[in-house]
């Protein structure tokens, strides 16, 4: 953690110095960057460790300032390479840093949003029958995505009908006493419901959560299964420690004692688990986590951190000589320690298992 404070804080004073300390501009533009970018340092690290302890103004504030400061590292590293072509200006800095904000605002507002409906087709011919899936992930609720919030997300998903509806982790970012009405309009999904947990739901104590979701009739999967209308296994991955020790993978464990003719839905938070599932010769993964990327450049690491599976649908050989499925939800919410969506987008996404004739 003081590592990566320590990049951060370097990185501040490389867009500080490099950038609007050099320029000829107002001293109260150059005092507001300079404010948000020193809480954009601060940003991820106090949102790792205190974010549910944070009001939703601050939470709002930091998020927002991260965002900035992201853009004007970039627009700051553009200015270097434009210094090295010898065409320096200072109209062309402070037209990045003004785009660096603007961007910022409409990548926050659209980190909050609904989210958008997107729908995928997976056919088999070891399907009986047809089921229309519905997959929630990373709402990230408490600190700024609240109740009303949730509540528009239940109306959208009942009105798609699905027969299923799952949730793969990291729900909230909250304690129960402080979260649990934000979660609540989740007890109104009118179709079947099956959760995992992801890891932020571990730095929220867990255990108390899954209480309050068998409550709610939630039906939480760790590390086993559920037939489903003998169609198909749904099993559901977990790590009880999986944010430092992926030595928790319990996949051959989730589906022990399935036919090797049935198929096997996994739901997994970690894409890179798929690794693991196309060795148990499983039919479909349905994970999170990445968030699609968020925006550039994170996406890059958020890729490589994430076995280059980032967002959407993946098609692989399995052990089997078949062929296994990885779709990576972009995240029906976003986590406020970094709100920004450009190049990605909330979702729900909408799985219509087809019968293969």
């Amino acid at each position: 953690m003081l590592m990566m404070l320590a990049f951060m804080q370097a990185l501040g004073f490389f867009t500080f110095f490099r950038g609007i300390y050099l320029y000829e501009v107002p001293v109260v533009f150059k005092v507001i960057l300079a404010v948000i970018i020193e809480i954009g340092v601060f940003n991820l690290t106090l949102m790792l460790l205190f974010c549910k302890y944070l009001p939703t103004w601050l939470c709002i504030t930091l998020g927002f300032s991260g965002v900035s400061f992201i853009y004007l590292v970039v627009s700051t590293t553009l200015m270097e390479l434009i210094r090295l072509c010898k065409l320096d200006n200072k109209n062309i800095y402070c037209f990045f840093a003004v785009i660096s904000i603007a961007l910022a605002i409409i990548a926050y507002c659209r980190s909050i949003s609904q989210p958008d409906i997107k729908n995928i087709v997976i056919a088999s011919n070891k399907l009986n029958k047809d089921c229309k899936i519905v997959q929630l992930s990373d709402l990230h609720t408490g600190p700024v995505l609240k109740r009303a919030w949730v509540e528009k997300v239940v109306e959208k998903v009942n009105e798609i009908k699905p027969d299923l509806i799952v949730i793969t982790g990291d729900s909230m970012d909250s304690f129960v006493k402080e979260g649990l009405d934000n979660l609540k309009p989740l007890s109104s999904l009118k179709s079947p419901v099956y959760m995992i947990m992801g890891n932020h739901e571990y730095y929220c104590n867990a255990k108390e959560w899954m209480k309050e979701f068998k409550q709610m009739g939630i039906k939480i999967l760790i590390n086993n299964h559920q037939i489903i209308d003998d169609n198909f296994a749904l099993g559901g991955a977990d790590w009880i420690h999986n944010y430092k020790d992926d030595s928790q993978h319990l996949i051959s464990k989730t589906f022990k004692g399935i036919p090797d003719n049935m198929p096997k839905i996994l739901l997994s938070h970690y894409p890179k688990s798929f690794t693991e599932a196309k060795s148990e010769g499983v039919l479909l993964q349905l994970s999170g986590h990445t968030h699609g990327g968020m925006t550039f450049p994170q996406n890059i690491f958020v890729t490589m951190a994430n076995s280059w599976y980032l967002r959407g649908l993946y098609k692989e050989q399995n052990s089997k000589g078949e062929y296994s499925y990885l779709y990576v939800n972009d995240g029906t919410g976003l986590w406020a320690g970094m709100p920004a969506r450009l190049g990605s987008s909330n979702e729900i996404t909408v799985i219509e298992l087809k019968k293969e004739k």
